[in-house]
């Protein structure tokens, strides 16, 4: 997930860009950097839509299990934090991501 984020904030974004040392650290190895934030959700109303459309004869048994991917926009605010954070759903799972510079 921390490669996702960064690529997205270099591709999304306007430079230039500076990796946070510490994400580099995490990646080769290292301990989990306080710049970066990581939580995940369950949408449980999409748990629940899911298993009726189980339950609903189709064509084709895999339109259940169907699903795409979607990335939430990049939100910064440079002006308090110089923070950036997003998030990625697919079906019902979401991971949520910041990298920040003050540890929260």
């Amino acid at each position: 997930m921390v490669v996702h984020a960064v690529s997205r904030i270099i591709d999304t974004l306007p430079g230039p860009h500076q990796v946070d040392a510490r994400l580099i650290q995490f990646l080769d190895g290292g301990v989990f950097p306080d710049c970066l934030q990581l939580s995940t959700y369950v949408d449980l109303g999409v748990v629940a839509f899911l298993k009726r459309m189980r339950d609903v004869p189709v064509d084709d048994p895999r339109a259940a299990e169907a699903g795409l991917p979607y990335l939430w926009h990049i939100v910064t605010d440079p002006e308090e934090r110089r923070s950036r954070a997003s998030g990625y759903w697919y079906r019902w799972f979401m991971v949520y991501w910041e990298i920040g510079d003050d540890g929260r």
